[in-house]
């Protein structure tokens, strides 16, 4: 059995051209290192660093109140790729 889909009001978020939908209280670091497939989710209150790394999200992902994504702390060159499992 499917779960129902989930609605979402845009009052509360914002959506891009390439379908991700924002929380409007997202805190975003370094916007200009982030890459986001498409499709994607981010609730309020997230905190994306990508001021320290690249940071690379694939489609379909859904970032819940409170998430925080930021690279580890070990050298390292190109994208740090986080996969988000719930």
């Amino acid at each position: 059995m499917e779960p129902s889909p989930i609605y979402y009001s845009l009052e509360k978020f914002y959506e891009t051209s390439s379908g991700n939908i924002l929380g409007r209280k997202v805190v975003v670091k370094g916007s200009n290192q982030i890459a986001l497939s498409g499709k994607s989710i981010l609730h309020n209150t997230c905190i994306l660093r990508a001021d320290l790394a690249k940071i690379s999200l694939g489609k379909y992902v859904i970032m819940k109140e409170g998430c925080i994504v930021k690279p580890s702390y070990t050298g390292g060159s190109g994208y740090n790729t986080f996969n988000i499992i719930s």
